[in-house]
């Protein structure tokens, strides 16, 4: 089976899956904190939505992209940040 292309307007809604996923997580001391397969397993039961196979590869994949996005947002702040603060 082909997987889903996430920019396709069909699969928009995995993008309004995956923010409702991430609005429950919270930041560690290092930033934001990867999503688990426990969080979507948790997601799944509280809304009744089921991920299948192809969906959950490309939430992490999102997820992936998100946290590298915020990582490379913080390591230019700190750059940006006078040194010692």
């Amino acid at each position: 089976m082909e997987e889903p292309d996430p920019l396709d307007p069909d699969f928009s809604y995995l993008f309004d899956w995956f923010w409702s996923m991430r609005a429950g997580l919270s930041a560690g001391l290092n930033g934001a904190e990867p999503l688990s397969m426990t969080e979507m397993a948790h997601w799944m039961t509280l809304t009744g939505d089921i991920l299948r196979r192809e969906e959950i590869r490309i939430i992490r994949s999102m997820d992936d992209a998100y946290l590298a996005a915020v990582a490379k947002e913080r390591a230019e702040a700190a750059e940006r940040s006078p040194k010692g603060i």
